[in-house]
């Protein structure tokens, strides 16, 4: 593990990485040297059905040169092969004991990328019939040679790519069937819910390669390059392209499990739609971060039959900072204050909680009159005002109180309410109560020259009931309701190690999402900003450089953190989409050019001009709602058209996919996609238009959002996004429709290949066909900041070792021979950095992981 974080740390601490899997090729050069090999593949040999495909691009025609090639002679061999160049010519060979071949004329000579596939059937009784040809999907064929055979030849011959070959490969899979024209999905990768999954025997995506080795992601066969080969990005291949699948994910739906980790994992790009803005440009989170400090007070493991309290002597307090009790445009209609009170002595006039600007501009409860026991539940907007009750509470007891603010009340009295033991108290009232709570952004104090103890201390910004408080008196915050997702901080006090730990914030369930993706990669993961005061901020030359700076300043804390999202619905005037323009291109000055910066806009509200779409790396369009005119095929094609005409590249262009439905005829009404499901559990993949309990709802099915998808790999745009990861189905379920999605484009989001001391790579021989064996070594020291010592463990034979070194690009840096007893010495003009060590002798080989530095 230390030599894995050691190696990342040298390569990829210097700059911020995008996240996002880039499809690879591997490049062979133009000396012919470049080979991939991967031993005898078995799989292939006596068998009746195989297909093989891959993109191919051919850079220099070398004719006898072949993309693939498994053979012990001319007679026995399946492969293609490069012919003519004057017609593009290939042979498509299956041949056992006797050569035989189909040949076609191709467009592979022009330089372009193109898919070819050799889809061999020897159950077809025409021997012509047993091989059919694809380029690009089309099957091609000129004239045959020789008899295809009903199985293809049993070989111990090594499977190879590019043997003498100069362009670039791509995207190679082997299958273990006969696919047919409209199975060859050429234009997407494959996940495990494609149809022939199972039958898929190996599949080289190329992007899991290694330096040196490819990676088989669906068998166990990995291939070793060799020769002047590389991996290298694809760039200029529009049909086949990885693209973006965005997952827009809401904290409360979250919270409550409606987004699962197999269903983010389906996507590469994770929009947390956590924050907003203030008016001033700071920073507000719909789950704050609001850990307690503790000052002139201590942590106890258990008091009184409760475990894990606070102690707060008169002197002391805990401060648990701010944003609760309010929203990002000011005070919050609703919301309650409970905790567990254990009081040593009565001190009149201290608090147990308080958020002041000044008398006037308050939330609290405070202790009054020790003689008749008296709290002071506040909530002043402008004027002090409160309730007061005398109390049947006493010191030396643990108490469970509450506040509780309804500013939604009609009558004024009824607007603020406390609770001792989930039982409501008689109170009489000073003032008149607001609507609001006070627009002040204080800290929350819990304590102040208080003198007693403290535990399970909550915000929620609803108006609980009694039976909520009495829940939450008897088990504490459990996230199994709609109603405890709305809660906004959670002192539990429980751990000692972090004992004024919040258990409620963004950050938690921020992580959680991340640790859904352990173990793989290839995902991106982004604040979203929402709603909030942004017009105030956006208006404000101040505030939106105040804004730029605080997010660059949480990207800083929060590295794992890869971008972020504006969704501010939206501008309706000149002014307000100048102010957007500044506060876009402000942003995109502000933070580092590798965080992925993008904006959400609507097809009716997307006035941005082109230097905001020059500073943005994406623009998602809501090609949805809030009425349903939007969600037809046909306006879906027009709202791409829009964009594309008012400057947006295509790729930057994130069109955006229903994942609910709206009313048919009058607006609102919406429901989530699962609704329908549960209302029609064998819903028709084709319809988009369903009556629930009488009236007529339009959504898109499985089949529109394919159709829609597949236009945006038409068009060759940047990707898709959802609204939202929620209002879908599981992703294990038929009909879900990030399944639709991904039969289009799919996500790329896979496991990772390690980086270790110890990783082995496929090996073979190169003179004669053989079955792979592998030596045994041992090397030290490693990681070295000198030289490195390498020997045979256990060592079969006398024959003299190579040793060849290889740098992160796959380049030869240093080649040698040593005796099969010696204990070899390397390394010491290496630069630092990582490279792989292939050792062999005779027909056995190995390759291990050192580190430089």
């Amino acid at each position: 593990m230390k030599l894995k974080l050691f190696f990342f740390t040298l390569v990829f601490c210097s700059f911020i990485q995008r996240a996002q899997v880039s499809n690879q090729s591997i490049n062979y050069n133009t000396d012919q040297t470049g080979l991939v090999s991967f031993g005898d593949i078995d799989q292939v040999d006596g068998v009746s059905q195989f297909t093989f495909e891959a993109w191919v691009k051919v850079d220099a025609w070398q004719e006898n040169s072949t993309i693939f090639i498994k053979r012990t002679d001319n007679s026995n061999k399946i492969g293609i092969q490069l012919g003519n160049q004057s017609n593009g010519q290939l042979f498509f060979m299956v041949s056992s004991g006797g050569n035989a071949y189909q040949s076609a004329n191709t467009s592979l000579k022009d330089g372009k990328w193109h898919h070819v596939a050799l889809v061999y059937d020897g159950y077809e009784s025409l021997p012509n019939d047993r091989v059919t040809a694809y380029v690009d999907g089309v099957s091609v064929s000129n004239f045959h040679t020789g008899t295809i055979p009903t199985t293809s030849p049993n070989t111990s011959a090594n499977f190879e790519l590019g043997n003498n070959f100069t362009g670039n490969i791509d995207e190679v899979r082997i299958w273990n069937v006969a696919l047919t024209q409209a199975q060859l999905d050429y234009k997407n990768t494959i996940n495990k819910i494609h149809p022939l999954y199972d039958n898929l025997l190996n599949y080289w995506k190329i992007d899991k390669t290694a330096i040196n080795t490819i990676y088989d992601v669906k068998g166990t066969i990995n291939g070793l390059i060799t020769g002047n080969a590389v991996k290298q990005v694809v760039t200029d291949n529009p049909i086949f392209k990885y693209r973006i699948v965005s997952a827009y994910v809401r904290p409360n739906f979250y919270q409550l499990g409606s987004v699962k980790g197999e269903y983010l994992r389906n996507n590469n790009d994770i929009v947390f739609l956590t924050a907003a803005p203030y008016a001033n440009g700071e920073l507000f989170f719909e789950n704050p971060i609001n850990d307690a400090t503790f000052t002139n007070a201590t942590h106890l493991v258990s008091f009184s039959g409760r475990n894990g309290v606070a102690d707060i002597n008169a002197a002391g307090s805990l401060n648990s900072g701010k944003h609760l009790m309010r929203l990002a445009t000011g005070g919050i209609p609703k919301f309650t204050f409970s905790a567990w009170v254990y009081i040593d002595t009565w001190v009149e006039g201290s608090t147990i909680v308080s958020v002041k600007l000044d008398d006037n501009n308050k939330i609290g409860i405070e202790l009054g009159n020790s003689g008749t026991n008296e709290l002071l539940f506040q909530v002043a907007n402008g004027t002090n005002t409160y309730v007061s009750a005398n109390t049947s509470i006493t010191t030396g007891v643990w108490n469970h109180i509450a506040l509780v603010f309804d500013g939604t009340q009609v009558t004024p009295t009824n607007r603020i309410k406390g609770y001792i033991n989930a039982s409501q108290v008689v109170t009489s009232n000073m003032g008149v109560f607001p609507t609001l709570s006070p627009n002040i952004n204080e800290n929350m104090i819990l304590g102040t020259a208080f003198d007693g103890k403290l535990d399970e201390v909550n915000v929620t910004n609803l108006a609980l009931s009694s039976g909520n408080i009495n829940s939450i008196k008897n088990k504490g915050i459990v996230i199994d309701s709609w109603n405890e997702t709305f809660t906004r901080a959670y002192l539990k006090f429980d751990d000692a190690s972090s004992p004024g730990k919040d258990s409620q914030t963004w950050k938690i369930y921020y992580d959680q999402i991340v640790n859904a993706f352990d173990g793989y990669d290839g995902v991106e993961y982004r604040i979203g900003f929402i709603g909030g005061d942004w017009e105030a901020m956006i208006g404000n030359s101040a505030a939106r450089t105040n804004f730029a700076n605080n997010i660059n300043n949480l990207l800083s804390q929060y590295p794992t953190i890869n971008g972020i999202d504006l969704d501010f619905e939206w501008c309706t005037n000149n002014t307000c989409w100048n102010n957007y323009n500044s506060a876009i291109t402000t942003i995109n000055n502000v933070i580092p050019s590798m965080v992925t910066f993008s904006a959400t806009l609507h097809p009716l509200y997307y006035n941005i001009n082109i230097s905001a779409v020059s500073a943005l790396d994406f623009i998602s369009s809501q090609s949805y709602g809030p009425s349903a005119q939007r969600f037809p095929r046909a306006e879906f094609i027009n709202n791409v058209t829009t964009f594309l005409n008012h400057g947006v590249p295509k790729e930057k262009l994130v069109m955006g996919l229903p994942f609910y439905g709206v009313r048919t005829v009058a607006s609102g009404g919406a429901l989530a996609y699962a609704n329908f499901i549960a209302t029609y559990p064998n819903l028709d993949p084709s319809l988009d238009v369903v009556d629930i309990n009488g009236v007529s709802m339009t959504f898109n099915g499985q089949e529109t959002i394919a159709y829609k998808s597949n236009h945006v790999v038409e068009q060759d745009l940047a990707g898709v996004m959802a609204w939202d990861s929620a209002t879908d189905i599981d992703y294990d379920q038929t009909l879900n429709l990030l399944r639709a999605v991904n039969s289009k484009m799919n996500a790329n989001v896979e496991i990772p290949i390690s980086i270790d001391d110890s990783l082995l790579l496929k090996s073979l021989s190169y003179d004669k066909p053989s079955k792979v064996k592998y030596l045994e070594l041992v090397s030290w020291p490693n990681p070295s900041n000198n030289t490195f010592s390498i020997k045979l463990r256990n060592a079969k034979n006398t024959d003299k070792v190579n040793i060849e070194v290889f740098d992160t690009l796959g380049k030869l840096v240093h080649k040698a021979k040593f005796n099969w007893n010696e204990d070899y010495k390397f390394g010491k003009r290496l630069e630092r950095g990582g490279y792989i060590v292939t050792v062999s002798q005779y027909r056995s080989s190995q390759n291990i992981r050192i580190v430089k530095y």
